[in-house]
């Protein structure tokens, strides 16, 4: 993370502004639910983040889009953490942990009686690009 947050700040102008973008290219390792199981996972995914209305230290929204499905999404800072919700009910949840790590979140907090809430956590390695 640390590398990360020094390349961040090694950009030019310009790469800092609105409209630049990150990518990430990631293989999930391991998926866990909310109560501990885990499994190890080989799926592949493509992220990409482009900030829309940020102030000067990142915080503000952004897109994302994960293998060609958008939404808008709220970010801290320039790598994250971002928070996104999908429909009334489905939260997910993007933070950078490494120079080549992340963790997805996905939540279902559909009221108890319809689905029971449920979530996942994505252990991912990624190609991290600007």
């Amino acid at each position: 993370m640390r590398f990360l947050i020094l390349a961040l700040a090694a950009c030019p102008a310009p790469m800092m502004a609105e409209g630049a973008r990150m990518t990430l290219s990631c293989e999930v390792q391991t998926v866990c639910t909310q109560d501990g199981a885990c499994k190890a996972a080989q799926d592949g995914r493509e992220i990409t983040v482009t900030p829309n209305n940020i102030d000067a230290s990142g915080l503000g929204t952004y897109g994302v889009v994960i293998d060609g499905k958008g939404n808008e999404t709220k970010g801290l800072s320039r790598t994250g953490p971002f928070l996104w919700q999908i429909g009334s009910y489905q939260i997910q949840t993007l933070t950078l942990t490494g120079e080549t790590t992340a963790l997805m979140i996905r939540q279902d907090t559909t009221p108890n009686g319809v689905v029971a809430p449920n979530a996942a956590v994505d252990f991912l390695t990624c190609e991290v690009t600007f």
